[in-house]
């Protein structure tokens, strides 16, 4: 909960330099109630063309992760993928930080935390942080590193994440 708040307020702050998208995925979301998020992002699905397709389906799939359905947010994220290569760096890197929240995250079980899961992750959070800089995004680079420190857990390597 406490990384979703952080999370949040972080979006929320820096919105306006987020993106080149039309899209205030910030606004949309209470991660307290993410169902009604992800109700807010289905209705502006409806509407939505290109990148910002692309990137309120991302953000489904993160709703799905915090309610711990993460099978299932991976299956959207799958579906989407092909997509990809024709999109700009906001929703690739959008993509690539939910494929890596659907395999590490707080909320998931201990148990299901595995070394092959931790890397899955990684790739994932490194790619993003990658195109995020590239593309200066910096609060996607930002939620990218903080996000490293689920998956390298080490203190050394939380201390340099931090």
């Amino acid at each position: 909960m406490k990384n979703q708040i952080w999370a949040a307020a972080l979006l929320t702050i820096m919105t306006p330099t987020l993106s080149q998208a039309a899209l205030d995925v910030a606004a949309m979301w209470n991660f307290s109630e993410p169902a009604k998020s992800e109700a807010r992002f289905r209705a502006a699905l409806a509407t939505a063309t290109g990148d910002d397709a692309l990137i309120l389906q991302t953000q489904i799939a993160r709703s799905w992760g915090l309610r711990r359905d993460f099978a299932r947010a991976r299956r959207l994220l799958v579906q989407v993928q092909p997509q990809l290569a024709a999109a700009g760096p906001e929703a690739q890197v959008r993509h690539a930080m939910e494929w890596g929240r659907s395999w590490a995250l707080a909320t998931h079980a201990p148990e299901s935390q595995t070394d092959d899961t931790r890397q899955q992750a990684r790739t994932a959070f490194m790619q993003a942080l990658t195109i995020a800089r590239q593309a200066n995004l910096d609060v996607l680079a930002i939620d990218a590193v903080h996000m490293l420190a689920f998956v390298d857990t080490a203190p050394a390597d939380q201390l340099k994440w931090a």
